[in-house]
């Protein structure tokens, strides 16, 4: 399950955030780029079924829904509209139920890198496979440490890596005005 907002989608849109809550369905439409990339990892990288739901705001306009739902129909994937913060459990009941359905279809689960590569080689599948970034860089200082954690029998460990919001879609300008540093991996 992939879980997105319209705020989030029209922020990356590019409308600032005093202005989240004003009406711009042309950011919303930009925005839904992000969320088909989402898709995408979760398809072509891991070859995982999924299923997009939007947290639903009470006076979250239907025709913002019917966008959404629009524009990801081509990926095979449903949107659905989850209202749970406003309704329970019973305002995402139909998202329960999918999720139920997409995991009893077939998949073709693969995992981004081997077990057996080395630690460094893990988090550059991750960046350039995942994140689409060219390549990995790390000051010495930081390589030294990957290094001496691989050599001390760490390798075999899964790796995490962890980005902003702002960063799977290279945009300098969205990560200036969220104060974000600019990506050097993106």
């Amino acid at each position: 399950m992939i879980v997105a907002t319209v705020r989030a989608l029209k922020y990356h849109g590019g409308v600032e955030l005093a202005d989240l809550k004003s009406e711009n369905l042309a950011a919303l439409d930009r925005g839904v780029v992000n969320l088909e990339r989402h898709i995408d990892n979760v398809h072509n990288r891991y070859g995982l079924p999924c299923t997009v739901a939007i947290n639903r705001r009470a006076k979250t306009p239907s025709m913002k829904i019917r966008l959404l739902i629009d524009r990801i129909a081509p990926h095979d994937v449903r949107v659905i509209a989850a209202t749970h913060f406003a309704h329970g459990g019973r305002g995402a009941l139909e998202l329960a139920r999918e999720v139920v359905r997409l995991c009893d279809e077939p998949n073709g689960f693969r995992y981004v890198y081997e077990d057996s590569a080395s630690l460094w080689d893990k988090m550059k599948a991750i960046a350039t496979k995942v994140y689409h970034a060219t390549d990995i860089t790390a000051d010495t200082k930081v390589r030294t440490h990957i290094r001496q954690l691989q050599d001390s029998g760490y390798g075999h460990y899964p790796v995490c890596v962890a980005k902003d919001q702002v960063l799977l879609l290279h945009r300098p300008e969205t990560a200036r005005r969220a104060g974000a540093p600019r990506s050097q991996h993106s």
